[in-house]
Order: C-alpha cells, then structure tokens, then sequence
C-alpha cells in the first residue's frame, strides 16, 4: 500500500512556510504555499539560530555554507556602561527557496503570490482576495501573528504590543575599523553578545562570513512616546538619543549604522489553545510569538519545522492524518509555550526572573535557575526524536488495541 500524497496549501512564504514546503515535498505530498507579497528578494535582517534548530536544518540539506552563516560559540552578557563582562555561556548557535521549489527527494513545491483573506478549516479551503480559491487535504498556518489562518480557530485573539521596541541596524564590519570598533569587534567575535544599561538592552551578533554585524537596540519607550520612528535618519538619531549613556565604543558603532528600522514588538503573553483544528495546523509566529531576548523565535519555528518531517510521511490513511495532526500538537504545544514564556530572560537572570513572577510561572516546572541551565533546556532539545518517540509510542499503543 502506497503512502497517501497530500494536497497542502502553505499561507506563507516566510522561514517557517518555506521550511515547511521543504519538508512535506520532501515527504512526496504535493505543496502549494500563497504568498501576498510581491518581492521577489530576501527581506529583513540577520536570524539567530541555536543547536535545537540547526540539526533539523542540516536534516533536509540546508547549506550552510550558503547561508553564509556564522558559528557563535558563547553567549556573552556585558555591562553597557562599562563593557565589563558579566557571564559567559558555552552554546552551539550556529536557501530555502531553492530547496523548497526543487528538491530531488520529493515533489517541487508550487509558488504562488495571492493574499489569502478567508480560511475555511473545516473543509480545507482558502479563499483569496483575486476571488479564487483552493482546497486541500491540509492547511498549514505560516502566515505570522496576524495569522489569516489562526483566525479561522476562533480562538481569543492574545496577541500584545510590548512596551519594547528595538532599533535594528546592519553595520558592515568595515566600518568597524576604527579603534572603538576593533574593540567591540574584539570582544563579540563569535558571541551572541548582549549589552545591558537600565532599560536598554543591545544585542550583537555577527553574519555573512563575518562580513556584517548585526545590531539590534532594544529600550522601554517612555509614557510619552507612542509610536515607533517610521523615518531611518530621524530613528537613527532618536536611538543616538536614547543611547547616549552608554560607552562611548557602542554609541560610536552604533553611529556607523546604515540600514536601520525602529520595530514594535508583539507577543502572546499565553500560550494559544490549539496548534491544530479540523484541517489546519499552526506553525511560527501565528503559533508562538515571543519576546527576541533569548533568540529563539526562528529556532521554535525550525523546531516545528522538525516535528512535521517526521509526523507527516508515512501516512497511508485520513484517519492517519488525523492522528499526525494531534501527536504534532502534543509535541509542539508545551514546549514552544515554555521557550515563549521565558523569552524574555537575559541570560543569567533566570533565578530573578522565577522570584519575581511566582510559582505559577512556567519556569519553575523547569528548574531552571541560571543561564548554563536555561541554554541547556533550549539547545540540548532534539524535536526530531522526541517526535519519533510521540510516533512510536503511539504506533505501540494502537497495535495493543
């Protein structure tokens, strides 16, 4: 008996759609994904990715290489005023297009651009804003927090706006030359380097070979301030602003800035309800929007993209699909609920952080009380085997029926 070939509609062609178009064609299922933006080119900034989500990458052939990506070997949290070194964590943070629309192992996925407004779930339908629409056996949710598709769940609506924002800047490393550059470079070479000061929080990390740094500012508006600068040069100058207490080498590397946006963040301050419901699943941001502090919002979403390589080949019925779709969310829910609750935890402040929220907290289920524990908990996770644990278990206790 053959395996069923599954009609999939990806909403989305974000990290996490296009991840998942690789890996259910990668299964032999035929794959659409809609995509209502037009650009054809990579937008956005650098990514962090820990251990958790590079071994799923090198799991479907992602090139490394390609990506141009950079190895950080520690995570490092430093004074802002004084650069003073507080803690250090040993850590393992280490195309998709390409991949998703031509692999070798399985069916090419079909790239379409449509804005999605309406999903049914319960039959497996989207409808676009051209009029059309398209069914499918399964409906996979990558369309980010505003999820055209979440919102087919009909679940409270949880998504927050922080009152934190974040200045994001690429600066090329050479124009970090200079001695206050050489300095910084020195110290956050190979390092997920955060910088604290009061309410500022500025976090390094490098790239494309080394070739660009990644600068991400982070601050509480105060009362007054209401929205985010939309204009780079007068952004660039509020963040000067902003960050003119620091030490005198990041307001210089921070003056060398040339690409940069003001951010809002958003988050769900509770976990959804359900991944799944009737023909769809949720996977990404429109699963588990989470603070930037930990770096783990693009590994969660690599985390998902792992449970569904494994879940979803291999099926041979529609009740079978059913039951992928639950062991997905029970593989899933938990842990990217943890991860999101402490995502907002500088590294080494776990035991603080745990005092003040109270038992209640996630983070006392986990034990974890320091930043070695903390990176342990993220990085050491292998989504890949506890999904085929969920599947074996589940294989043995339908043979016991």
């Amino acid at each position: 008996m053959e395996p069923l070939k599954l009609d999939i509609i990806v909403v989305g062609a974000g990290i996490a759609g296009l991840s998942a178009a690789v890996v259910m064609s990668q299964a032999g299922h035929n794959v659409t994904v809609f995509e209502k933006s037009p650009f054809k080119h990579e937008a956005g900034f650098m990514i962090v990715m820990g251990w958790n989500a590079t071994r799923v990458l090198e799991s479907f052939d992602f090139d490394f290489s390609k990506a141009r990506s950079v190895d950080s070997n520690f995570i490092e949290t430093f004074d802002g005023a004084t650069l003073e070194k507080k803690t250090g964590i040993p850590t393992k943070i280490n195309n998709l297009k390409r991949l998703a629309m031509s692999h070798p192992s399985g069916n090419p996925a079909t790239l379409l651009l449509g804005e999605v407004i309406r999903v049914d779930i319960e039959l497996g339908i989207v409808y676009l804003a051209d009029g059309t629409s398209h069914s499918a056996n399964l409906i996979i949710g990558a369309d980010g927090e505003r999820s055209v598709v979440k919102v087919a769940f009909k679940d409270p609506d949880t998504l927050r706006k922080a009152k934190y924002r974040i200045f994001r800047c690429l600066v090329p490393t050479e124009r970090l030359l200079d001695a206050p550059g050489r300095a910084m470079l020195s110290m956050t070479r190979n390092t997920f380097s955060i910088f604290t000061k009061d309410n500022k929080t500025l976090f390094w990390f490098e790239g494309r070979d080394g070739l660009l740094q990644d600068l991400e500012a982070g601050y509480v508006p105060d009362e007054d301030d209401k929205f985010p600068e939309l204009d780079p040069k007068k952004a660039k100058t509020k963040m000067l602003e902003i960050y003119k207490d620091c030490h005198p080498h990041i307001i210089s590397s921070l003056q060398k800035a040339g690409r940069l946006c003001e951010w809002s963040l958003s988050y769900f301050p509770t976990p959804h309800p359900h991944l799944v419901s009737h023909r769809a699943l949720l996977i990404g941001d429109a699963a588990h929007s989470m603070f930037p502090t930990t770096g783990q919002g693009g590994s969660q979403t690599i985390e998902d993209i792992g449970a569904l390589a494994v879940l979803f080949k291999g099926i041979y019925t529609f009740s079978g699909l059913e039951e992928r779709m639950r062991l997905f969310e029970r593989v899933r829910k938990e842990r990217a609920a943890t991860v999101m609750s402490m995502s907002g935890i500088i590294f080494g402040r776990e035991a603080d952080f745990a005092q003040k929220r109270g038992e209640k907290h996630r983070i006392w289920e986990t034990g974890i009380r320091s930043g070695e524990e903390h990176a342990s908990y993220l990085y050491d996770y292998d989504v890949m085997e506890e999904s085929r644990k969920a599947l074996e278990e589940e294989t043995r206790a339908r043979a016991r029926l």
